[in-house]
């Protein structure tokens, strides 16, 4: 991730520029209420990993929406591992959880957001009973310490990884299976593809190939699929493992290599037709939604139907 300030200096600047504001009495700082208190250890082990503990230790005053250890547990299998391999994904998503200034329930039941020290919005919304921020509900509020608040809420707060430079860079490091994994945490949009690949046995193959070309159908286009199609698939890992593998190309082929070729045989031993319709290019009768998403060990589009071969 490159941003004009890494976010360690951009929480930083933000420490110094807050203004203190008068407070009750108090017995330690943001950082002592999360080491003192079981249900962090998950968080406080992202800030000891992202060496953002000192920073939160200044004098703020900040506000910390705090996800406990269910929280973390509630994210997408795999993704926890994936952000703590990489400290500047996992830095933008603690940081999505900092308030520059003091925001007690008080004042944040009448807001209607904040700008956090990511510089993503982040919304509030106040139904009479329940504080959501984000994704996330307050179960906790007004955890006073001497340099700001804490709020304990239920969910990890997910920031817009598409709105922070260089986030392309960063995923890039991952194989195509975390590539996706991480991708569909952020939009949401290969759950089905993943599923099936978890169901048909092809995690490990799929991360153990050198270079492929990936044809991903988002879960629009498994939605398109009619329900006793996808039964009949899930029932039959065979069968399931065929299709799959007929959106797979054994080697690189990134935009400018499909415009060029009639066609590529697949892992299934199928061919798949590639041709130009004006601006689109197609896949089959699939339309490439997305292009060239370049991973560790290839390559993926991202198309608009799911494709069946003759079986």
């Amino acid at each position: 991730m490159r941003l004009s300030k890494t976010p360690l200096a951009l929480l930083s600047a933000a420490v110094l520029c807050a203004t203190p504001t008068a407070q009750e009495p108090c017995d330690g700082n943001i950082v002592d209420i999360a080491t003192s208190t079981p249900e962090f250890s998950t968080l406080v082990a992202a800030l000891e990993a992202t060496q953002l503990v000192g920073a939160l230790q200044g004098d703020g005053p900040l506000t910390v929406f705090a996800p406990t250890n269910q929280a973390f547990e509630k994210l997408p299998s795999g993704i926890a591992d994936l952000l703590f391999q990489n400290r500047n994904l996992l830095m933008a998503v603690l940081l999505q959880h900092v308030v520059v200034g003091e925001v007690p329930s008080s004042q944040a039941t009448q807001l209607t957001g904040a700008t956090t020290v990511l510089g993503q919005r982040l919304d509030f919304f106040f139904d009479g009973v329940e504080l959501t921020v984000g994704n996330a509900t307050v179960e906790t509020a007004d955890q006073f310490a001497c340099n700001g608040v804490v709020h304990i809420i239920d969910e990890v707060i997910v920031p817009d990884f598409a709105a922070i430079p260089g986030i392309l860079a960063e995923v890039r490091r991952f194989d195509v299976v975390d590539t996706l994994t991480f991708a569909n945490f952020a939009t949401g949009e290969f759950s089905s593809l993943l599923g099936a690949v978890t169901d048909a046995g092809l995690v490990d193959a799929l991360k153990g190939l050198d270079a492929l070309t990936l044809f991903a159908p988002t879960d629009a286009a498994f939605a398109k699929v009619p329900q006793a199609t996808l039964d009949m698939l899930k029932s039959d890992p065979e069968l399931l493992e065929a299709v799959l593998l007929y959106h797979v190309v054994p080697r690189e082929l990134f935009a400018v290599d499909v415009i060029g070729s009639a066609g590529e045989v697949t892992l299934q031993g199928q061919m798949l037709t590639f041709t130009v319709r004006g601006s689109s290019v197609f896949i089959n009768d699939s339309q490439v939604l997305t292009a060239n998403v370049d991973v560790s060990n290839g390559v993926f589009h991202i198309i608009d139907n799911v494709l069946v071969p003759n079986l």
